[in-house]
C-alpha cells in the first residue's frame, strides 16, 4: 500500500489538480473546495461532471472533517487528498487515520452500500433523508451514499493497519468525465 501512497505523490496515476497533506479544520476544507472549483472551471468543460465531482468533493471532505480522529504518529499529517485529472475520468483520493471500532463499522457501511443497486440505492438515500436521526456530528448518514451515487459506485477503499488502535483509511473515488 506504501507504494500506492508513493504512486499518487509522484503523479503517476494522472495529472494532479489538486494535492494537500496536513490537518484538516473548517477553513482548509472550505479552501481546498474553492481552489479546485476554480481549477474546474478552466479544466473541465462539462458541468454535469464538474457538478459531480464537486458534490463528491464537499462529501469526502465534510466526512473528513466530522469524522476525524485526533491523530499524530511519527509527525505524519493526519489527512491526505488529492485530485488527479485522467483520460477518461477524474480520481479522488483521501485518507485519514480511523480507530478500528470506527473502520469495520465504516467498512460494512461501504460494502453494504456498494452492493444495492441504483433503486436500492436511491431508496435507501430516500428512507435515510425522511428518518429524521441524525449523528453525535449532526449529520443524517447521507454522505456515503451521496458519493456512491455521484460515483456510480466506481470507488475503492482500503485500510491500513498502524498499531492496535488505528488504521489508515484511504478511499479513491473515480468520476468519469
Amino acid at each position: 500500500m506504501l507504494s500506492q501512497l508513493l504512486k499518487y505523490e509522484r503523479g503517476e496515476i494522472g495529472e494532479i489538480m489538486f494535492s494537500y497533506k496536513g490537518n484538516p479544520g473548517p477553513g482548509i476544507i472550505h479552501l481546498i473546495l474553492q481552489l479546485i472549483e476554480v481549477k474546474l472551471d478552466f479544466k473541465e468543460l462539462n458541468p454535469k461532471t464538474r457538478k459531480r465531482i464537486i458534490i463528491v468533493l464537499v462529501e469526502i471532505l465534510q466526512n473528513i472533517l466530522h469524522h476525524k480522529d485526533e491523530f499524530t504518529m511519527y509527525n505524519f499529517d493526519s489527512f491526505i487528498f488529492y485530485l488527479f485529472r485522467r483520460e477518461t475520468d477524474y480520481l479522488i483520493v483521501s485518507g485519514n487515520y480511523i480507530r478500528k471500532e470506527k473502520a469495520s463499522l465504516l467498512m460494512d457501511k461501504l460494502q453494504n452500500y456498494t452492493a444495492l443497486s441504483d433503486r436500492d440505492l436511491r431508496d435507501e438515500y430516500l428512507n435515510t433523508l425522511g428518518n429524521g436521526v441524525f449523528s453525535p456530528e449532526g449529520g443524517a448518514g447521507l454522505g456515503l451514499l451521496e458519493i456512491i451515487r455521484k460515483s456510480g459506485g466506481n470507488l475503492e477503499n482500503h485500510l491500513i493497519p498502524v498499531n492496535d488502535d488505528y488504521c489508515f483509511f484511504l478511499l479513491e473515488v473515480k468520476i468519469a468525465s
